[in-house]
């Protein structure tokens, strides 16, 4: 796994701490990789003393993957009513010497929950997807030429080092091999061949591709400044972002380099939270009808959604031989969670006024994802079923009724 790296530098008298780059799991709640150093500590008090400061110092660098950058400013508010030893659900040491120094490496796992809680009684708007990976095109716009496989073009070289300081996305960059350049020209990339472009993307995995297009400018009253096009490919819905950042006159074009990949990583974040972002001002609810096999199959259904982004809790309501109906809580709309469930191979629609999961035609949509009303009204009993009964039955569907 590509390691996430942060340059973080903190003071203290005694003792001296220092932390090296983080890595990032799959899941927005837990850092793989957190390394903490101690010097000038008694080393029987070293572990604890260890253990605190990554609870603290993770805690607040997850606050700043999850988060909107508009949040920031009331981090110290969270920080303030957190209890430190309820935050950190699990933690495994993964490496740890004694001499010279104190030195470990943790992998962290926060309790998902209680910072949802946290998050949500202060009202502040977060989003726990990552994402990985995401390909980046560093296209450097010249008056001149264009550059963008070739190893000397130092637009490439900021925004990679921009690009491994980020948190909540994991950004890449292309190889260059020959057929990559063959397939794609910085021509091509500058006039949006928008096929090409993820076509280059598969071939890494990556569902996104983003065309990072710097260029230099000039404001109407003659000052410079640097100019950077932020253009998707792919699945996601994410309109065009433009930068300027204006430069002093002794700024050269490695400084502008540097401020812009930075606040290009910045802004491509800060996108991606928004298209997940959870919307508690909009509570919704649906009732959706699946036949199911077995508990085991409809606990897997019950744990894809769970995994979206926006929902909150999925609860089983009633179950028969035939057919069973699932609660879903979520914040946002409707649509919202219809296109984040495809993302989760979980295609949703209504079926008859009823929520379902479609299976790919109508034939077997109507059959397994819906029953008829009378249907409905025969198999599915007035009483819920609890969530404490399907987690005790592990047999068929069938035997409860």
């Amino acid at each position: 796994m590509k390691l996430y790296k942060y340059a973080i530098a903190i003071l203290f008298m005694l003792p001296l701490f220092s932390m090296a780059p983080l890595a990032y799991g799959s899941d927005a709640y837990t850092i793989e990789q957190f390394e903490v150093i101690l010097e000038g500590v008694n080393q029987s008090h070293a572990r604890q003393t260890a253990i605190d400061q990554a609870t603290d110092q993770g805690f607040r660098q997850l606050l700043r993957s999850l988060t909107a950058q508009s949040a920031w400013p009331r981090h110290e508010e969270v920080i303030a009513k957190v209890n430190m030893r309820r935050v950190l659900r699990k933690f495994n040491i993964i490496s740890e010497e004694m001499s010279p120094e104190y030195k470990a490496k943790f992998e962290l796992q926060f309790n998902r929950e209680y910072v949802r809680n946290l998050l949500t009684n202060l009202s502040i708007p977060f989003s726990e997807v990552g994402a990985g990976p995401v390909l980046l095109l560093p296209l450097l716009d010249l008056h001149t030429s264009r550059l963008l496989w070739e190893e000397t073009n130092p637009w490439r070289v900021k925004l990679e080092q921009a690009a491994a300081k980020a948190g909540l996305v994991r950004f890449i960059l292309p190889i260059g091999d020959p057929q990559e350049m063959m397939m794609l020209t910085p021509e091509m990339v500058a006039f949006g061949a928008g096929d090409m472009i993820g076509e280059i993307a598969r071939k890494y995995n990556a569902e996104v591709a983003v065309v990072a297009r710097f260029k230099m400018g000039m404001t109407d009253d003659g000052q410079r400044e640097a100019l950077l096009d932020l253009v998707w490919y792919g699945g996601k819905e994410v309109a065009p972002q433009y930068l300027q950042v204006p430069l002093q006159s002794k700024d050269g074009l490695d400084t502008a380099m540097t401020q812009v990949g930075q606040q290009a990583i910045l802004a491509l974040e800060e996108a991606w939270r928004r298209l997940y972002m959870l919307d508690f001002d909009r509570p919704g609810r649906v009732l959706l009808h699946y036949a199911a096999g077995s508990l085991s199959e409809l606990e897997k259904l019950r744990n894809q959604l769970a995994g979206i982004a926006i929902v909150d809790d999925v609860m089983l309501r009633a179950v028969s031989r035939k057919q069973a109906v699932l609660q879903i809580n979520f914040f946002g709309t409707e649509p919202r969670l219809q296109a984040l469930s495809a993302e989760q191979g979980l295609k949703i629609r209504r079926w008859n006024e009823r929520w379902v999961i479609d299976l790919g035609d109508e034939e077997n949509t109507v059959v397994y994802g819906a029953l008829s009303t009378q249907q409905i009204n025969d198999e599915i009993p007035t009483t819920s079923v609890s969530d404490n009964a399907w987690q005790e039955n592990g047999g068929d569907i069938s035997e409860q009724q």
